[in-house]
């Protein structure tokens, strides 16, 4: 209907292999989807080269059940996106991506626009280069110049000699649900994150990383802000698990969280917002081994365990050990640090974002028992039977 005509969308690619996936990705003209979901348990290990496109709106939509496996071989990126929009990646597993050319930025996936990855996993990828290479503005994982949105994703062992061992947004919004960034490195700034908000012109605030629901664990970095950096972006952390982090800096520390909140001799002021999560258990060489800065952090919020920040913590935080159970399958599509039956985060958190459930999605109520736990993960409560009104006996 209306003056133009989209024509007729392709069939679904039915081929396993890298010269029919390439060409679809290639030839898919700007918006279209890219329809990869017959190719369940296929994995295609490219020999040519990255897959590429120019378009500057693209969705690549793998198989429900998530066993369509790109894996780059550790020759080259696996997924090149050229074009200023969105792309899109779906239900995929991108691994084994390399980049050391360039500027060494997303070493399994580059975009110049946005992000999106959705119930999917890009593991053991790499920005090579010399080791604290500062030409390479990173993302071993994903680099966007633009916004970085995870769903129900892992971004884990990935590393960049430079910055950003995880995910590297230069100019945009991160924002993390339900997902897990873990065991990443990078030589230089955010192990995990890495969100300077900056190229140019910079206005402090304009861009928000926000974490929802996720884990941010073990991942390092050489200097500082071995889970989050950022710079002149806002953070909003909520009912979230930040822990088992580590940065080598000796003076600003930041294992957990890193703000770099002077830039050239001028103090910045960026919101740092914290509800209902656990930023504990991470390492540095400073003191400041949670929540570090180059000058003390202001943090709002409640109903939080954080154990060691440069700054004071909102009124009524605990600075207890949270009783974190090891990173691991604890249900749902995402690794998670279950809490143990003793953990006093257990029904002391809050809820604001009236969350239905928690990073593990259906079937894990985000409040089971009196009240939500702090952190990403809710402890269920027991079933207790009753023994005197049964068997039809009232």
């Amino acid at each position: 209907i209306g003056a133009f005509e989209s024509g007729t969308p392709p069939p679904p690619v039915s081929d396993c292999s890298e010269a029919a996936v390439r060409a679809a990705i290639a030839n898919a003209p700007d918006g279209r989807i890219v329809d990869l979901s017959p190719l369940s348990h296929c994995t295609i290990t490219l020999a040519d080269g990255a897959f590429t496109s120019a378009v500057d709106n693209i969705a690549i939509i793998g198989p429900g059940d998530r066993t369509l496996t790109f894996d780059g071989g550790r020759h080259d990126r696996v997924i090149l996106h050229s074009g200023g929009g969105v792309l899109k990646l779906d239900h995929l597993d991108i691994t084994r991506g390399y980049i050391d050319g360039g500027k060494y930025a997303g070493g399994a996936v580059f975009s110049g626009g946005s992000i999106v990855l959705a119930s999917s996993r890009v593991t053991q990828s790499m920005i090579g280069g010399a080791a604290d290479n500062t030409q390479a503005f990173g993302g071993g994982g994903l680099y966007a110049l633009r916004n970085v949105t995870l769903d129900e994703s892992v971004v884990s062992g990935n590393e960049s000699h430079g910055r950003a061992g995880g995910i590297c947004a230069l100019v945009g919004d991160v924002t993390v649900s339900n997902s897990t960034i873990s065991d990443n490195h990078s030589d230089l700034e955010g192990g995990g994150v890495f969100a300077p908000g900056c190229l140019g012109v910079c206005t402090v605030g304009e861009f928000t990383t926000t974490i929802e629901n996720s884990t941010i664990s073990g991942n390092t970095t050489g200097t500082n802000g071995g889970g989050v950096h950022v710079t002149y972006g806002n953070v909003v952390v909520r009912n979230s698990t930040i822990t088992a982090n580590a940065a080598l800096d000796a003076v600003a520390g930041g294992g957990g969280i890193f703000v770099r909140n002077v830039v050239n001799g001028a103090p910045l002021a960026p919101a740092i917002t914290i509800v209902s999560s656990i930023v504990a258990g991470n390492t540095s060489a400073s003191p400041a081994a949670d929540i570090g800065g180059l000058t003390s952090v202001v943090v709002e919020g409640d109903h939080d365990i954080i154990r060691a920040m440069y700054g004071a913590p909102p009124a009524g935080t605990l600075a207890v050990d949270p009783g974190l159970l090891p990173l691991g399958d604890h249900g749902g599509p995402t690794p998670t640090h279950a809490l143990a039956t003793d953990s006093p985060a257990i029904d002391r958190g809050s809820n604001p974002g009236h969350f239905a459930d928690d990073q593990r999605g259906t079937g894990y109520p985000r409040v089971s028992g009196p009240a939500t736990d702090i952190g990403a993960f809710e402890l269920p409560q027991p079933v207790v039977l009753d023994r005197i009104f049964t068997n039809g006996f009232d």
